[in-house]
């Protein structure tokens, strides 16, 4: 098969800190202090791959593995440290909300900017701007400017035009997030459609493991500017998940006593169907002996608003060990709305009835989606909805193994 995209040890480097655009300030400034400021983040490190026609890639990892700048570099945005690109075909794509378009331009003006940038004449957009109009949902705004959109419109206006227009490679780096989910679902279809022939290329970066399942054949997962898979997409989320490690996770150093360390976490499913329950593995380490812990999910909305708790039952005393333990917690969701949101982990010891001591917390361990039909609406009680979030949840189940 042909290929379309070659990459040849390629490396992009960024400098830390404050950039002032002068090299009289820079040497000035290096002659007062006697220090030059070399610090630099290597974004990609010496990566190779090669991409066929007609392939449908997935691209995974942390933040910070270099995803978005890889997307960056092929779509010619920015230019390589190091290394070579080579491209044959169109490139169209959607690497952040808006870009490509201008705010003071129309909706309608915007389809025919970007079709000229791809080298399309008007004849070839005039014959594609219904169906661009039709899919993206916004034909009652096309001739408003674009800055007046939301993001969401923004998404469905920017996603169509990248999917009509004549592109052989189409690039989309996480922007269906923000859609609503009939749309997500709408943009999938899409794109499997556009892919079934065989003539286009997709590469898309996600964090959203089901979408990247039920769209892509092959799957790349990136660590720290390198590849550390490429293959089948199964094997690559399953290799991603196992390969988390602990520094991916936000924490707050300074309150955890790290008696007990969060490794890993996974989840069975995240998109639930509205009243399903949410099935998380962690796997964690006791570096300390303790006598009781209990391990909180803490969830939250789209919003930044806490949407509830969720605790476990005493999970006993643990040993020291060097051993990785791995649990398996049944979560019931039917109290929390539809919606998205991102849960927080953390291990606690109670020390008396009302104090607890903090052993780990991690943030934005996870994220899900629950969709469908509402069939109750969430609970309120007078508890401390500050702390747990509004929706009592019942208690956690440990799955037996």
């Amino acid at each position: 098969m042909e290929k379309v995209i070659v990459i040849e040890n390629l490396t992009k480097e960024y400098k830390l800190g404050q950039f002032d655009g002068g090299t009289f300030q820079s040497e000035l400034k290096s002659r007062l202090t006697g220090k030059k400021d070399n610090k630099k983040f290597i974004a990609l490190n010496g990566i190779s791959l090669e991409i066929k026609k007609g392939e449908k890639v997935g691209i995974i990892g942390a933040n910070g593995a270099g995803k978005s700048t890889l997307l960056k570099l092929i779509s010619r945005i920015t230019s390589p440290s190091g290394g070579c690109i080579k491209i044959k075909g169109r490139v169209s794509g959607m690497l952040e909300i808006g870009a490509g378009f201008n705010g003071e331009l129309t909706g309608r003006e915007n389809i025919y900017l970007n079709g000229a940038i791809l080298g399309m004449s008007k004849a070839e957009i005039d014959s594609k701007l219904s169906d661009i109009i039709e899919f993206s949902e916004c034909s009652e705004f096309i001739d408003t400017p674009v800055k007046r959109y939301s993001s969401g419109m923004f998404v469905k206006l920017a996603f169509s035009v990248a999917a009509h227009l004549d592109a052989d490679i189409i690039l989309m780096d996480e922007v269906l997030a923000v859609g609503d989910a009939a749309f997500q679902k709408k943009c999938i279809d899409k794109m499997n459609t556009l892919a079934k022939d065989g003539k286009k290329t997709i590469l898309f970066v996600s964090h959203n493991m089901q979408t990247i399942k039920e769209l892509c054949d092959r799957c790349i997962v990136l660590k720290q500017g390198k590849i550390a898979f490429d293959g089948k997409t199964q094997e690559g989320i399953s290799h991603y998940i196992e390969n988390k490690g602990e520094n991916t996770f936000e924490r707050d150093e300074v309150s955890m006593t790290s008696d007990v360390r969060i490794e890993a976490v996974s989840l069975e499913e995240n998109i639930l169907d509205f009243g399903d329950a949410l099935e998380v593995s962690l796997n964690f380490k006791v570096n300390n002996k303790v006598e009781d812990m209990h391990i909180a999910f803490t969830f939250t909305n789209e919003e930044n608003e806490k949407a509830g708790t969720s605790v476990t039952p005493p999970l006993g005393a643990f040993e020291e060990s060097e051993n990785i333990i791995s649990k398996t917690f049944v979560i019931d969701t039917k109290n929390l709305p539809c919606g998205k949101y991102t849960a927080s982990i953390a291990v606690v010891e109670p020390l008396s009835s009302t104090t607890l001591n903090r052993l780990d917390e991690v943030f934005n361990a996870f994220s899900f989606e629950i969709q469908g039909v509402e069939k109750t609406s969430a609970i309120t009680t007078e508890w401390q909805k500050d702390l747990w979030g509004n929706a009592i949840l019942s208690e956690t189940k440990i799955k037996d193994c």
